[in-house]
Protein backbone atom coordinates (compact mmCIF):
# COMPACT_ATOMS: atom_id res chain seq x y z
CA UNK A 1 0.00 0.00 0.00
CA UNK A 2 1.36 3.39 -0.94
CA UNK A 3 2.04 5.85 1.88
CA UNK A 4 0.36 9.20 1.45
CA UNK A 5 2.50 12.21 2.27
CA UNK A 6 1.18 15.19 4.26
CA UNK A 7 1.88 17.54 1.35
CA UNK A 8 0.76 16.60 -2.15
CA UNK A 9 1.95 18.51 -5.19
CA UNK A 10 0.17 18.87 -8.50
CA UNK A 11 2.05 16.09 -10.23
CA UNK A 12 3.75 12.96 -8.96
CA UNK A 13 7.05 11.85 -10.44
CA UNK A 14 5.88 8.82 -12.39
CA UNK A 15 7.91 7.08 -15.04
CA UNK A 16 6.08 8.96 -17.78
CA UNK A 17 6.52 12.38 -16.15
CA UNK A 18 4.04 15.15 -16.93
CA UNK A 19 2.50 13.24 -19.83
CA UNK A 20 1.46 10.48 -17.42
CA UNK A 21 -0.02 13.10 -15.12
CA UNK A 22 -2.12 14.60 -17.91
CA UNK A 23 -3.30 11.23 -19.22
CA UNK A 24 -4.22 10.03 -15.74
CA UNK A 25 -6.20 13.16 -14.92
CA UNK A 26 -8.00 13.00 -18.26
CA UNK A 27 -9.02 9.38 -17.60
CA UNK A 28 -10.12 10.28 -14.06
CA UNK A 29 -12.32 13.04 -15.50
CA UNK A 30 -13.90 10.58 -17.91
CA UNK A 31 -14.77 8.21 -15.04
CA UNK A 32 -16.35 11.02 -13.01
CA UNK A 33 -18.43 12.18 -15.97
CA UNK A 34 -19.56 8.59 -16.52
CA UNK A 35 -21.02 8.63 -13.01
CA UNK A 36 -22.80 11.93 -13.71
CA UNK A 37 -24.61 10.29 -16.64
CA UNK A 38 -26.05 7.45 -14.57
CA UNK A 39 -29.84 7.59 -14.35
CA UNK A 40 -32.42 4.94 -13.52
CA UNK A 41 -29.76 2.40 -12.56
CA UNK A 42 -30.20 -0.76 -10.51
CA UNK A 43 -27.48 -2.71 -8.71
CA UNK A 44 -28.46 -5.88 -6.87
CA UNK A 45 -26.48 -8.64 -5.26
CA UNK A 46 -25.25 -10.31 -2.09
CA UNK A 47 -23.07 -9.14 0.76
CA UNK A 48 -20.88 -10.62 3.48
CA UNK A 49 -20.20 -8.44 6.53
CA UNK A 50 -17.42 -9.63 8.82
CA UNK A 51 -16.74 -7.90 12.14
CA UNK A 52 -15.50 -8.78 15.62
CA UNK A 53 -19.13 -9.72 16.41
CA UNK A 54 -19.16 -12.38 13.68
CA UNK A 55 -20.33 -12.73 10.09
CA UNK A 56 -23.60 -11.65 8.49
CA UNK A 57 -24.80 -12.54 5.00
CA UNK A 58 -27.66 -11.09 3.05
CA UNK A 59 -28.88 -9.27 -0.02
CA UNK A 60 -28.38 -5.70 -1.15
CA UNK A 61 -30.17 -3.54 -3.70
CA UNK A 62 -29.28 -0.01 -4.81
CA UNK A 63 -31.63 2.00 -7.00
CA UNK A 64 -30.82 5.34 -8.60
CA UNK A 65 -33.11 8.13 -9.64
CA UNK A 66 -30.06 10.27 -10.45
CA UNK A 67 -26.36 10.10 -9.48
CA UNK A 68 -27.10 12.04 -6.28
CA UNK A 69 -30.43 10.45 -5.31
CA UNK A 70 -30.41 6.75 -4.57
CA UNK A 71 -31.91 4.21 -2.22
CA UNK A 72 -30.14 1.30 -0.52
CA UNK A 73 -32.05 -1.70 0.87
CA UNK A 74 -30.23 -4.26 3.02
CA UNK A 75 -31.70 -7.58 4.17
CA UNK A 76 -29.72 -9.88 6.44
CA UNK A 77 -30.22 -13.61 5.88
CA UNK A 78 -31.53 -15.58 8.83
CA UNK A 79 -32.21 -12.51 11.00
CA UNK A 80 -35.94 -12.15 11.64
CA UNK A 81 -37.90 -8.92 12.03
CA UNK A 82 -36.68 -5.37 11.83
CA UNK A 83 -33.21 -6.30 13.09
CA UNK A 84 -32.57 -8.10 9.82
CA UNK A 85 -32.84 -5.12 7.53
CA UNK A 86 -32.32 -1.44 6.96
CA UNK A 87 -33.11 1.06 4.22
CA UNK A 88 -31.93 4.56 3.53
CA UNK A 89 -32.43 7.12 0.82
CA UNK A 90 -29.60 9.56 0.14
CA UNK A 91 -30.21 12.90 -1.51
CA UNK A 92 -27.00 14.67 -2.49
CA UNK A 93 -24.55 15.43 0.30
CA UNK A 94 -27.11 16.73 2.75
CA UNK A 95 -30.34 14.77 3.24
CA UNK A 96 -30.70 11.23 4.52
CA UNK A 97 -34.01 9.41 4.94
CA UNK A 98 -33.27 6.50 7.21
CA UNK A 99 -35.45 3.60 8.29
CA UNK A 100 -34.04 2.21 11.51
CA UNK A 101 -34.06 -1.42 12.58
CA UNK A 102 -37.26 -0.70 14.51
CA UNK A 103 -39.05 0.38 11.33
CA UNK A 104 -39.31 4.08 12.17
CA UNK A 105 -38.44 6.51 9.39
CA UNK A 106 -36.91 9.93 9.83
CA UNK A 107 -35.34 12.67 7.73
CA UNK A 108 -32.00 13.92 9.02
CA UNK A 109 -29.04 15.78 7.61
CA UNK A 110 -25.99 13.70 6.79
CA UNK A 111 -23.84 16.32 8.53
CA UNK A 112 -25.85 15.69 11.70
CA UNK A 113 -25.56 11.91 11.75
CA UNK A 114 -22.05 11.80 10.32
CA UNK A 115 -22.34 8.18 9.17
CA UNK A 116 -24.74 5.78 7.50
CA UNK A 117 -25.32 2.55 9.42
CA UNK A 118 -25.21 -0.60 7.32
CA UNK A 119 -27.35 -2.90 9.48
CA UNK A 120 -26.34 -2.49 13.14
CA UNK A 121 -22.65 -3.32 13.23
CA UNK A 122 -21.09 -1.30 10.43
CA UNK A 123 -20.98 2.49 10.06
CA UNK A 124 -19.89 4.13 6.81
CA UNK A 125 -19.14 7.75 6.04
CA UNK A 126 -21.03 9.02 3.00
CA UNK A 127 -17.85 8.95 0.91
CA UNK A 128 -17.36 5.27 1.76
CA UNK A 129 -20.99 4.46 0.98
CA UNK A 130 -20.53 6.07 -2.44
CA UNK A 131 -17.51 3.81 -2.95
CA UNK A 132 -20.00 0.94 -3.05
CA UNK A 133 -22.00 2.40 -5.91
CA UNK A 134 -20.07 5.02 -7.89
CA UNK A 135 -17.81 4.02 -10.83
CA UNK A 136 -14.98 6.19 -9.52
CA UNK A 137 -14.65 5.71 -5.78
CA UNK A 138 -13.46 9.01 -4.22
CA UNK A 139 -12.65 10.61 -7.58
CA UNK A 140 -15.50 13.09 -7.20
CA UNK A 141 -13.81 14.39 -4.02
CA UNK A 142 -10.46 15.09 -5.68
CA UNK A 143 -9.83 18.46 -7.29
CA UNK A 144 -7.91 17.93 -10.56
CA UNK A 145 -5.94 21.12 -9.93
CA UNK A 146 -4.83 20.08 -6.48
CA UNK A 147 -4.48 16.31 -6.89
CA UNK A 148 -1.22 14.60 -7.67
CA UNK A 149 -1.07 12.00 -10.42
CA UNK A 150 1.66 9.60 -11.47
CA UNK A 151 2.04 6.56 -13.66
CA UNK A 152 2.18 3.19 -11.95
CA UNK A 153 2.19 -0.32 -13.36
CA UNK A 154 -0.96 -0.78 -15.43
CA UNK A 155 -2.35 2.70 -14.90
CA UNK A 156 -2.26 5.76 -12.67
CA UNK A 157 -2.29 6.73 -9.01
CA UNK A 158 -4.07 9.91 -7.98
CA UNK A 159 -3.58 11.41 -4.52
CA UNK A 160 -5.15 14.42 -2.90
CA UNK A 161 -7.31 15.80 -0.12
CA UNK A 162 -11.07 15.59 0.34
CA UNK A 163 -13.04 18.72 1.30
CA UNK A 164 -13.03 17.36 4.87
CA UNK A 165 -9.24 17.07 4.98
CA UNK A 166 -8.95 13.31 4.50
CA UNK A 167 -6.12 11.98 2.36
CA UNK A 168 -7.31 10.03 -0.67
CA UNK A 169 -5.48 7.66 -3.00
CA UNK A 170 -7.12 6.19 -6.11
CA UNK A 171 -5.61 3.57 -8.42
CA UNK A 172 -6.93 3.58 -12.01
CA UNK A 173 -6.52 0.74 -14.53
CA UNK A 174 -5.87 2.46 -17.86
CA UNK A 175 -6.87 -0.54 -20.01
CA UNK A 176 -10.27 -0.90 -18.35
CA UNK A 177 -10.68 2.82 -17.76
CA UNK A 178 -11.82 2.06 -14.22
CA UNK A 179 -10.88 2.51 -10.58
CA UNK A 180 -9.55 -0.72 -9.07
CA UNK A 181 -8.59 0.42 -5.57
CA UNK A 182 -9.02 3.44 -3.32
CA UNK A 183 -7.88 4.36 0.19
CA UNK A 184 -9.14 7.06 2.54
CA UNK A 185 -6.70 8.05 5.28
CA UNK A 186 -6.84 10.44 8.21
CA UNK A 187 -4.65 13.47 8.81
CA UNK A 188 -2.06 11.21 10.44
CA UNK A 189 -1.66 9.32 7.16
CA UNK A 190 -2.96 6.06 8.64
CA UNK A 191 -5.58 4.35 6.44
CA UNK A 192 -9.18 4.39 7.62
CA UNK A 193 -10.98 2.64 4.75
CA UNK A 194 -9.74 0.67 1.76
CA UNK A 195 -12.00 -0.23 -1.17
CA UNK A 196 -11.11 -2.83 -3.80
CA UNK A 197 -13.05 -3.19 -7.06
CA UNK A 198 -12.75 -6.55 -8.85
CA UNK A 199 -14.33 -9.05 -11.25
CA UNK A 200 -15.02 -6.58 -14.03
CA UNK A 201 -17.62 -7.22 -16.70
CA UNK A 202 -18.67 -5.09 -19.65
CA UNK A 203 -22.06 -3.45 -19.15
CA UNK A 204 -23.19 -1.46 -22.17
CA UNK A 205 -19.61 -1.16 -23.37
CA UNK A 206 -18.14 -0.03 -20.04
CA UNK A 207 -16.04 -2.14 -17.66
CA UNK A 208 -17.89 -2.26 -14.32
CA UNK A 209 -16.80 -4.07 -11.14
CA UNK A 210 -19.13 -6.87 -10.06
CA UNK A 211 -17.39 -7.22 -6.69
CA UNK A 212 -16.42 -4.50 -4.20
CA UNK A 213 -14.78 -5.01 -0.84
CA UNK A 214 -14.62 -2.30 1.81
CA UNK A 215 -12.18 -2.83 4.66
CA UNK A 216 -12.71 -0.50 7.63
CA UNK A 217 -9.54 -0.49 9.71
CA UNK A 218 -11.03 1.51 12.58
CA UNK A 219 -13.90 -0.95 13.07
CA UNK A 220 -11.79 -4.01 12.21
CA UNK A 221 -14.57 -4.99 9.82
CA UNK A 222 -14.98 -5.69 6.13
CA UNK A 223 -17.94 -5.64 3.75
CA UNK A 224 -17.81 -7.63 0.52
CA UNK A 225 -20.55 -7.08 -2.06
CA UNK A 226 -21.03 -9.27 -5.12
CA UNK A 227 -23.33 -7.63 -7.67
CA UNK A 228 -25.31 -10.13 -9.69
CA UNK A 229 -27.34 -7.50 -11.56
CA UNK A 230 -26.30 -4.13 -12.98
CA UNK A 231 -28.88 -2.45 -15.20
CA UNK A 232 -28.53 1.03 -16.61
CA UNK A 233 -31.59 3.07 -17.67
CA UNK A 234 -33.89 0.51 -16.10
CA UNK A 235 -36.92 2.80 -16.10
CA UNK A 236 -37.33 3.50 -12.39
CA UNK A 237 -39.62 6.32 -11.32
CA UNK A 238 -39.83 8.43 -8.20
CA UNK A 239 -42.22 6.08 -6.44
CA UNK A 240 -39.58 3.36 -6.52
CA UNK A 241 -37.42 5.47 -4.23
CA UNK A 242 -40.02 6.06 -1.53
CA UNK A 243 -39.30 4.62 1.89
CA UNK A 244 -42.31 2.65 3.11
CA UNK A 245 -42.81 1.45 6.67
CA UNK A 246 -45.63 -0.54 8.21
CA UNK A 247 -48.11 1.72 9.97
CA UNK A 248 -46.40 4.97 8.98
CA UNK A 249 -47.12 5.26 5.25
CA UNK A 250 -44.40 6.62 2.99
CA UNK A 251 -41.60 9.03 3.82
CA UNK A 252 -39.52 10.76 1.17
CA UNK A 253 -36.84 13.42 1.16
CA UNK A 254 -37.98 17.00 0.65
CA UNK A 255 -36.75 17.62 -2.89
CA UNK A 256 -37.89 14.36 -4.51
Amino acid sequence: MAVLLPAISGCGAGREGPSGDAAGKALAGTIVRRNERITDAVLAGRFLLESPKGSTKGSLRIRYLSPDIYRVDVIAAGVPGAAGGSSFLVEGDSTLVYVSGGGEAEIRSIEEVGVVTFLRDFDLALADLKALVAPGAYLDLLSPAGAGCKSVRGGYLMEGYSPHGDLLAVWIDKDKGAVVKSVRSGRSGLPIVETRLERFERVEGVWRPMRRTIRHFGQEASLAVQYDVIRIDAGLDREDLQIRTAGSGSVRSRNL
